[in-house]
């Protein structure tokens, strides 16, 4: 994935990456979730999780995200 300059936005490893908000893109290895911080270049939330909601779905910006695992979900904060 890349910004609108062509800077790429998080290294070629992910199989899957969705922007969420900011510096903070979804990315997948293995089937599984993490949180992917562009701007440290960095996984903050660890690749485990079944899936992500950015604040349940709401359409602004958030603190935080819901993270989906085994059938459960939780708030986390980004």
């Amino acid at each position: 994935m890349c910004d609108t300059t062509g800077k790429m936005l998080a290294p070629l490893r992910f199989s899957d990456i969705g922007y969420l908000d900011g510096n903070f893109l979804d990315v997948s290895q293995n089937g599984k979730w993490g949180i992917y911080n562009s701007g440290t270049d960095s996984v903050v939330i660890p690749i485990q999780y079944d899936g992500f909601d950015l604040c349940g779905g709401c359409s602004h910006s958030a603190d935080y995200v819901l993270a989906h695992y085994l059938f459960r979900a939780k708030v986390v904060n980004v």
